[in-house]
């Protein structure tokens, strides 16, 4: 099922209606498939205890689509999938049996059951369809993003502030990226508004914003706002660290940290050469 889910999506993003309306479309095939299963025909067949669903082709098609709902209700409803025993599909079957086989007498546990434990540790990390449980999207510094400067109200809703945000950079944006996430972080400064985080679905719609935030110094509501990167806890102590070596240095504040953490000179500045240093280290009387 997830695999006809990709294909009719064509394995690509799609905005929230479009892709509800893919995944009807694919779930109604599916009830389908199952309703013509009742007379034999279709993707699926009938086995074990379902086969008393059966009916002839003649007869389903003299029923009326109220009756034929009946039945498929019938089979959908019907949760009697085993009778205790496995079966293969030529028809042999055998009783079921215990996960661990143990022998008489035996007190301590079968060497397999290590590994099957581990297993069923490794498996409680998944809910209980067998998927993981979710992650929050702001702990992910690849599809995160920061913006500054964007004021605080009450009861404000960061969802819709940031795609307000996403929308000033151009509509072609707009449409390909979408927020899923936001927070804001805690103010730091009393006299500016606390750095609001928020997360997108995958790391190509944050290269596209990053690529078009300077759009946002033409705008008069979002001027004096700034997007960045979201950095791991990593980074930032390298940024910090690297900002601390400059402000130690003596030509340290002709050069900045830019966002990648690089060192650069100030206003496209050519560092100073030795002997402007030393110069400046040992002016003449």
């Amino acid at each position: 099922m997830n695999h006809r889910f990709k294909v009719a999506l064509n394995w690509k993003p799609h905005q929230l209606p479009e892709l509800l309306d893919k995944i009807y479309n694919v779930i109604q095939l599916h009830h389908t498939d199952l309703k013509r299963s009742i007379v034999g025909n279709g993707n699926y067949e009938l086995f074990g205890n379902f086969k008393k669903h059966r009916i002839q082709h003649s007869k389903w098609h003299s029923l009326s689509q109220i009756e034929k709902e009946v039945l498929y209700r019938k089979l959908a409803s019907d949760k009697k999938f085993s009778d205790n025993m496995l079966r293969a599909a030529n028809g042999f079957a055998i009783p079921k049996v215990k996960r661990l086989a143990k022998k008489p007498g035996q007190r301590h546990r079968p060497r397999t059951a290590a590994g099957i434990e581990e297993h069923n540790n490794t498996q409680s990390a998944f809910n209980g369809i067998g998927v993981l449980n979710p992650v929050n999207p702001l702990d992910n510094p690849e599809i995160t993003i920061t913006a500054s400067g964007i004021p605080v109200t009450e009861s404000e809703d960061l969802l819709y502030k940031t795609e307000n945000l996403i929308r000033a950079l151009g509509e072609d944006v707009f449409s390909y990226v979408h927020v899923t996430a936001a927070t804001r972080l805690p103010n730091r400064f009393d006299d500016r508004p606390g750095i609001v985080k928020f997360s997108l679905r995958n790391k190509d719609e944050k290269v596209k914003v990053l690529r078009n935030k300077m759009k946002l110094k033409d705008n008069e509501i979002y001027k004096n706002v700034y997007i960045k990167s979201s950095k791991s806890r990593v980074e930032r102590i390298i940024e910090m660290n690297a900002r601390a070596v400059l402000r130690n240095l003596p030509q340290g504040k002709s050069f900045r940290v830019d966002a990648n953490g690089r060192i650069k000179p100030k206003n496209n500045q050519s560092p100073p050469t030795e002997n402007q240093q030393n110069e400046n280290e040992n002016p003449h009387p």
